[in-house]
């Protein structure tokens, strides 16, 4: 069962890969994926989004389906958006037995994201879970295309949580080694983990 879900995630993969690139919008304006967490992660990143020109950027916010309150905030900062919505990989308190359907549900879910948009330059996300599932599917479709020599790919970008200051947070974890770019916002993250770029404080 696990060789055919991986088969059949490639070949969806490479159906996207293999796709003409989509126009950009009209604006020039490049387009961004955007994952959202409730509560802290979202307040973080919608700080950070203040300072992107929404002339040069487009987003797409991603948020999961249990999530009811980003996409108002998002609204009331920005207006009118694009959003879509995934289940959560794992829930608070959830067994990390039963967690390994609901990942691989999230992940279908991640996969048809990527179908209904037109390509992504980049991937922007602070540390909830939802983001993993994607991050994985865009390495893995950056490592094809690679492959078979289409020059084009979407960035994957993490900006670790103000509130990690010793340790990275498990999703911190998972993508710093596949992360174009991995940002903290301590020096000490800085030290221990040398692929990381220091920024300063961002929120």
């Amino acid at each position: 069962m696990g060789l055919i879900a991986a088969i059949a995630v490639l070949l969806v993969l490479f159906a996207l890969m293999s796709r003409k690139k989509a126009r950009p919008p009209v604006s020039g304006a490049r387009r961004v994926l955007v994952v959202l967490g409730s509560g802290g992660h979202t307040t973080e990143m919608l700080t950070l989004l203040k300072a992107f020109d929404s002339n040069l950027w487009h987003f797409v916010f991603v948020l999961a389906s249990t999530d009811s309150t980003s996409e108002t905030r998002v609204l009331k900062l920005f207006g009118p958006a694009v959003f879509e919505r995934i289940p959560r990989s794992r829930e608070v308190g959830q067994s990390y037995v039963s967690s390994i359907l609901s990942t691989f549900i999230s992940l279908l879910y991640c996969i048809t994201v990527i179908v209904r948009n037109d390509r992504f330059d980049a991937i922007l996300c602070n540390g909830p879970g939802t983001c993993i599932p994607l991050c994985i599917l865009f390495w893995i479709l950056n490592l094809l295309r690679f492959i078979l020599g289409f020059p084009d790919r979407t960035r994957i970008v993490f900006v670790e949580s103000f509130c990690r200051v010793k340790t990275l947070s498990l999703s911190g974890k998972i993508l710093y080694r596949i992360a174009d770019r991995f940002v903290v916002q301590w020096p000490q993250l800085k030290k221990m983990y040398p692929r990381a770029e220091y920024l300063g404080i961002l929120s």
